[in-house]
């Protein structure tokens, strides 16, 4: 569904319902047409949970995939520092000096 289309229809679902809303806090009863109001709205409000809830879940996952190269890259980068503290102790030996 189009966004624009989509959010059309909540800001309409929740002018609808904000009548209805207002009878419901205050313990009146509803009509069936009400009653369908305030199911959209609730469907409505559910989904936008949902669709926030997905988002989130696909950042987080994106977030997931940009992970191995920068992993890589600082596995290369210790191990590049481990070799030169290697090359410092094999030096150190090579000159006699014990290590600590």
């Amino acid at each position: 569904m189009d966004e624009a289309l989509r959010s059309r229809l909540d800001g309409l679902i929740s002018s609808a319902a904000a009548p209805v809303l207002e009878k419901i806090s205050k313990n009146k009863k509803l009509n069936p047409d009400e009653l369908l109001i305030a199911s959209l709205y609730l469907i409505s409000a559910k989904l936008d949970d949902i669709r926030n809830s997905l988002d989130e879940v696909a950042r987080g996952i994106q977030r997931l995939n940009e992970l191995p190269p920068v992993l890589k890259q600082n596995h290369m980068d210790v191990m590049a520092k481990l070799g030169e503290v290697l090359d410092e102790l094999k030096k150190m030996q090579a000159f006699g000096v014990e290590e600590t």
